[in-house]
């Protein structure tokens, strides 16, 4: 009887030494893959000249402010004064050149 239950254990001992011999390889593989990925990580990228220019026109874009006050602020002053004069035969091409740039719909 006594063999018996060894012989039961040395299975379960057999079992218990593949799952451990699994787990380190596993261990291993994730070591491997970290190593990997930070040798990925520390890459680098060389961009063209002209995305280069592109990153700095975004940015300069990004700082500019979204109104010209100044702009804004004559204009409201010369509505309030009256002098404020509309040129109709620019706003009529420009209301034109507007409608020719659209899609046009069946």
């Amino acid at each position: 009887m006594v063999s018996e239950i060894q012989g039961s254990n040395s299975g379960i001992v057999q079992s218990a030494n593949n799952n451990s011999s699994q787990v380190s390889q596993k261990k291993v593989d994730d070591t491997k893959k970290a190593e990997a990925s930070t040798s990925v990580a520390s890459s680098s990228v060389n961009l063209t000249q002209t995305a280069s220019s592109l990153q700095a026109l975004e940015k300069s874009i990004a700082a500019a402010p979204e109104v010209d006050q100044q702009k804004v602020d004559a204009v409201r002053k010369a509505i309030n004064e009256g002098t404020y004069k509309v040129d109709s035969e620019r706003t009529a091409t420009k209301l034109i050149d507007f409608d020719t740039a659209l899609p046009k719909q069946s």
